[in-house]
């Protein structure tokens, strides 16, 4: 489909530019322990799982820019409440980075919302020092993400452990050079919602005439 052609096409734009950029560059390497603010994950507990509630996410809800609110679990309002007390709740600002089985899947967070994550998912609040849209990127290099996957440990699950997570070293370039690329993504990203918007639209037009047609 032409749409899934165009956003392939600008994922492999905003790679491209990123590696222009960063990539083989002589820049600064940092732990992620000394960019980020904090650095945890989700419940270590599972609560009890209702049909109807408040979203309790896990690596398999996660997609490339939003969970799968759809098939998640939920919780009721009193364990909601009751996780946000203890850090399970992603903020607006972070960075999420799936730790457990499938090691690797980064998402950031642009907008607070009423959701917990379960401890699969480590939660990383980014310092002055890095832009928020960069650690995403970043993360999601092989650069990173070997790092990760070469510190996985266990048998029945194998997962990277936050202090090991926290250990991962990445470039860092200087703000102001992350904040350009940072608004490159942003353009892009409107273009793309647009696109998506017109999509749609097109999508109602055409159903609208297909049941004039059949009337």
């Amino acid at each position: 489909f032409p749409y899934t052609t165009l956003f392939r096409s600008m994922d492999d734009y905003l790679k491209s530019v990123f590696n222009e950029m960063f990539l083989k560059k002589d820049f600064e390497m940092k732990k992620l322990v000394e960019i980020c603010e904090k650095i945890t994950d989700g419940s270590h507990r599972t609560p009890l799982l209702l049909n109807e509630g408040y979203p309790f996410l896990t690596v398999a809800d996660m997609k490339e820019f939003d969970f799968d609110y759809m098939n998640c679990k939920k919780i009721s309002k009193e364990d909601f409440e009751d996780l946000v007390k203890n850090g399970c709740q992603p903020l607006k600002g972070e960075v999420l980075f799936s730790k457990d089985g499938t090691v690797g899947k980064v998402m950031r967070i642009n907008k607070t919302k009423e959701q917990t994550v379960l401890s699969s998912i480590a939660i990383l609040r980014p310092n002055e020092k890095i832009n928020q849209i960069y650690l995403e990127h970043i993360l999601k290099t092989d650069f990173a993400l070997n790092q990760a996957i070469n510190r996985k440990s266990g048998s029945a699950i194998r997962r990277i452990i936050l202090r090991q997570l926290k250990e991962i070293k990445i470039l860092l370039p200087p703000l102001p050079l992350q904040k350009k690329f940072a608004s490159i993504v942003e353009k892009v990203e409107k273009i793309k919602e647009s696109q998506k918007k017109s999509r749609q639209e097109i999508d109602d037009l055409f159903n609208a005439l297909m049941q004039k047609a059949f009337q």
